[in-house]
């Protein structure tokens, strides 16, 4: 099968010790599955590196992705957060417990609201109303959820009870949502937390060569459609499997209220462009664009010509259409800036594969989050609200799974969100908003 290539000979300019990633689980050694600990946002360090950026991310992930206290489920489909409601007509949304289904939508179109001239969205492709199919002929669909520090501090400041204009990033700034919460908040040194899920139905992966044990699993409500070559018509919802095949992840830290904007991918998604590194030698190293192999947004031998093609968009009643001259149908895809930054730019893409083989050497294979990669983490420097300020990191990152359209040089995450932290559409797309209500659990 395909697989995001990891050159071995990547010079180490970001790791994780030995010591320091068996402190990221909870029993202090490496097991498969085993639980890991969030990283500590509060005390993130005001003297950081790049790579203390990245590290970051994957640590968030693997706790993101461990299983709950309990044992039953994940940490982010459990107790501590909640799952973000599609906006209403009027464009409100509500936070919901978790249950044991989510519900799953492929896109659900934002009208009137442009940012640098592209619609945003949060519950699926960004910058319109593009919609995705894997070769399997699972369309895609989308999750959007939030941690126990968002959903408090929310409600807080959105009732006057707290006085905060920016996102959580201190341990003052925790206090005081856990004294409006009237308890400590779990796992509340994380701060607050966003993020944007994708996913396929798990049950179409084996017709192309997947093996879902390979994949992150939920149970999930999606749409079932009455259909024609041209006109998906939504019927009815079905309960099945959904596998994770991508992850954005958005969190404040200590001096970032902009937070870090991290994303990962499955690494059987789609191949990567051609990229530089720099290897142990010093020498420059390139991996070329590779498509062989089973992949679950490409046919296997597929060019770059032709690919990221948008052949459907979802309107607003969640009717899909094909295109003029079109057929609803899978793409062929591939990653454009594999690690967010230019294929030239050695340097920075040497600190993300660097990262990822070096967290990935350490997870044992059998553990499912070993097959998942960072793309790339986006911040700005000294923790400007975009778009002031320097972007540092990956400053062309695009997710295949939920930017497939939309991979162009001059875009990334701050191109969309920006501005004001609580304003509409401003930095979070969806705080302004979800009504301020924490639902029972």
């Amino acid at each position: 099968m395909g697989q995001v290539p990891l050159p071995s000979d990547v010079k180490p300019t970001c790791v994780v010790s030995e010591a320091d990633f068996a402190k990221w689980f909870q029993s202090g050694s490496v097991s498969p599955g085993g639980a890991v600990l969030p990283a500590d946002s509060v005390n993130f360090p005001l003297d950081n590196t790049n790579c203390d950026f990245y590290k970051w991310s994957w640590q968030m992930f693997l706790w993101m992705n461990s299983p709950t206290d309990t044992g039953a489920g994940i940490v982010f489909d459990g107790a501590e957060f909640y799952d973000v409601s599609p906006g209403s007509s009027s464009g409100k949304r509500v936070l919901l417990p978790n249950t044991k289904v989510d519900s799953f939508l492929t896109r659900t179109r934002k009208t009137g609201v442009i940012k640098n001239g592209v619609p945003t969205d949060e519950t699926g492709q960004a910058g319109g109303g593009g919609t995705l199919m894997a070769q399997s002929g699972s369309l895609l669909y989308y999750g959007l959820h939030v941690n126990n520090v968002y959903a408090y501090f929310l409600t807080g400041q959105k009732t006057g009870a707290l006085p905060q204009t920016t996102f959580p990033t201190t341990a003052a700034d925790l206090a005081a949502i856990n004294k409006y919460a009237g308890f400590t908040l779990p796992d509340g040194q994380a701060l607050s937390l966003e993020l944007k899920t994708s996913w396929v139905e798990a049950e179409t992966l084996e017709s192309i060569g997947l093996d879902p044990a390979q994949y992150v699993l939920v149970q999930g409500s999606i749409p079932t459609y009455a259909k024609t070559d041209t006109t998906w018509t939504p019927s009815g919802t079905t309960t099945t499997t959904m596998a994770l095949v991508g992850m954005h992840i958005v969190g404040s830290v200590q001096g970032h209220p902009e937070m870090i904007w991290a994303s990962f991918e499955h690494i059987n998604n789609c191949p990567a462009n051609s990229y530089d590194y720099t290897t142990t030698s010093g020498a420059t190293g390139t991996v070329p664009y590779n498509s062989d192999g089973r992949w679950l947004l490409t046919q296997s031998g597929a060019m770059t010509s032709g690919a990221n093609s948008e052949l459907m968009n979802t309107n607003s009643d969640g009717v899909i259409t094909a295109k003029p001259g079109q057929q609803i149908g899978p793409s062929n895809v591939y990653r454009v800036f594999p690690w967010g930054n230019l294929g030239n730019d050695a340097k920075d893409n040497t600190d993300i594969v660097s990262i990822n083989l070096s967290v990935l050497s350490q997870l044992p294979q059998s553990d499912v989050r070993s097959n998942y990669v960072m793309i790339g983490a986006l911040w700005n420097q000294h923790g400007n609200l975009p778009p002031g300020g320097n972007q540092i990191g990956s400053k062309t990152m695009a997710n295949s799974t939920m930017e497939t359209f939309h991979q162009d040089a001059s875009m990334n995450c701050f191109s969309c969100h920006q501005g004001t932290s609580f304003g509409q559409d401003d930095l979070s797309h969806i705080y302004f908003n979800i009504v301020p209500v924490i639902p029972t659990k």
